[in-house]
């Protein structure tokens, strides 16, 4: 090469740097050409340039539209912070804004490529789903997303395989679960992952699983239970099933209506009680709880008896302290029926200066317990009471009895401080000898 050619040649690639250096004065952050998002994502790429005057920079669409400053969904705005620069912001971005975005100013551009991804959404996907039990019930996953989510399910915090239990529909990602039980009644999770060479995405959907089943009783299918003349009786059934029961009380085939004159009924979500005013025999006999649900129905026989309330015991009060200690005692025959034997006690009392049994204090014991009152105000005058309870009800009262707890004692406090004062007039007197 002769020495013309090679200065000319040097001279070229002088203009050359020289057009590249002028050239690039633009640069986007995050740095990179290529950026991935899902449907519904907000974000900004900021265009960057050397030059102070920024009123030079414009952005353009894939259709080489200019991008108005205007706050549209996908808008420009000035950078914030001592580097000059403008915004292109998206909010919700869309399949439809996928493409070439361009920053430019009157000598130099720079672009990237946005790709958007259909995110992960799960539709009409039930929260709350039901399955019989004993069947194969399916828990729905209405989940879709671009490219295809991978799917995996949780139960109760734990990730479920496909096995002879459970299986996991490649398609439509449903779980199906054999053999339905009520075991199986709880808390899932789906879970769905997306994966992309530019970017990917997780997320996942809380089911409540409830298993259906038929009514089904708690306890006896029939019983006896017994009432006196004058007093008022509950009944009470519980039955449970899912979807809840609905409870019906029948008397002589007839349907008892709630809130009469003679009968109140409370309805829970596995029990119902029938509270009875027996006004007279009549009221006695056989009554049915009858709870049903679309799976089923089941029924609870009650024979409504006569029987006695026990007679009225005998009270003994005593005190320790701030404890009143109570002796209850009662007297009944030995071919006494079961349901008849006396059960508890209920214990009253009323401060003497009162009177008034209008608004006693009520405490209720079980035979077998300690029959105590603790915390009791010292050096105050009560009135106790006690009446027995068996399966017709509380019968009549003892005798009232009249008790006084004791003082609070505080002889032993003076006692101390007689002890303190003696041991320090004896050390003041040693020490005097001493001296």
């Amino acid at each position: 090469m002769d020495l013309s050619a090679g200065i000319s040649f040097s001279f070229l690639i002088a203009i050359i740097l020289c057009s590249y250096s002028q050239s690039s004065q633009l640069y986007l952050q995050p740095v990179k050409n290529d950026h991935a998002y899902f449907t519904g994502d907000n974000f900004f790429v900021t265009c960057f340039t050397t030059d102070d005057n920024i009123e030079k920079l414009t952005w353009t669409d894939f259709e080489s539209n200019p991008i108005s400053t205007d706050h549209g969904r996908i808008h420009a705005e000035h950078a914030e912070g001592d580097q000059v620069g403008l915004r292109l912001v998206f909010t919700n971005v869309e399949i439809e804004d996928a493409g070439t975005y361009t920053c430019s100013d009157d000598q130099d551009s720079v672009s990237f490529d946005l790709t958007v991804y259909r995110a992960v959404s799960f539709g009409d996907t039930p929260r709350v789903q039901h399955a019989p039990e004993g069947d194969t019930g399916v828990v729905l996953c209405n989940v879709k997303s671009d490219p295809k989510p991978v799917v995996n399910w949780y139960f109760e915090g734990t990730k479920i395989s496909n096995d002879k239990k459970y299986q996991i529909h490649p398609d439509n990602h449903s779980l199906k679960i054999h053999d339905l039980t009520r075991d199986d009644a709880g808390e899932y999770k789906c879970k769905a992952f997306v994966f992309t060479h530019l970017s990917s995405q997780i997320k996942d959907f809380d089911i409540k699983l409830h298993v259906q089943y038929a009514p089904e009783i708690i306890g006896e299918q029939q019983v006896s239970m017994y009432t006196s003349v004058g007093s008022k009786k509950n009944l009470t059934c519980t039955i449970t099933a899912d979807p809840v029961p609905i409870f019906q009380w029948l008397y002589d085939e007839m349907i008892i209506h709630n809130n009469t004159k003679k009968s109140v009924i409370y309805d829970t979500n596995n029990s119902s009680v029938l509270q009875i005013d027996i006004d007279s025999k009549e009221r006695l006999g056989e009554y049915i709880c009858r709870a049903s649900n679309p799976l089923g129905d089941k029924e609870v026989i009650i024979d409504l008896k006569e029987g006695n309330p026990p007679a009225a015991p005998t009270l003994e009060v005593a005190s320790d302290k701030d404890t009143v200690k109570l002796d209850i005692k009662i007297t009944e025959d030995m071919d006494i029926d079961e349901e008849l034997k006396v059960d508890g006690f209920k214990v009253q009392y009323i401060l003497t200066m009162s009177g008034s049994w209008n608004s006693p204090k009520t405490l209720e014991f079980k035979i077998g317990d300690v029959y105590e009152i603790r915390n009791m105000s010292y050096n105050t005058k009560y009135i106790f009471r006690a009446a027995a309870h068996n399966g017709a009800g509380y019968g009549n009262f003892s005798n009232e009895v009249m008790h006084e707890t004791p003082a609070l004692q505080t002889a032993s406090v003076i006692s101390s401080s007689s002890t303190k004062c003696a041991l320090s007039s004896a050390l003041f007197f040693f020490i005097i000898a001493l001296l």
